[in-house]
């Protein structure tokens, strides 16, 4: 009885843990090269993007009381960042490569993140 106990008391644990997957652990995967210009990637936190140096992600913050706006690559005025944080997961897709893929401005694109 204790082993079928122990059995469902993990199985739990182990679902919980995949339910409450941790965004702050996701990075994008940058280009090698950009001709010298720069790649500027959106964040789950829309108070944050990531710039992308020799193929390196760098988390960068807004200043306080802006946000993101990843049409104009700016930090810029909530109502005009289109950002939209109500629910943080609703933008996130998870593939069966493991990667997570976050919806682009142009619908017919997605960027492509992995854990750290």
């Amino acid at each position: 009885m204790l082993t079928k106990i122990l059995i469902i008391c993990t199985l739990t644990t182990i679902i919980v843990n995949v339910k409450a997957y941790n965004f702050e652990y996701l990075v994008p995967i940058c280009p090698p090269e950009t001709d010298g210009q720069p790649v500027f990637i959106p964040n789950v936190d829309c108070t944050k993007y990531y710039e992308c140096s020799h193929g390196r992600p760098i988390l960068m913050q807004c200043p306080a009381g802006l946000y993101f706006n990843p049409i104009l690559n700016v930090c810029d005025h909530k109502e005009d960042s289109g950002c939209n944080q109500t629910n943080k997961q609703a933008r996130l897709r998870r593939n069966d490569d493991g990667h997570v893929y976050i919806p682009h401005e142009n619908l017919s694109k997605f960027y492509r993140m992995s854990k750290r």
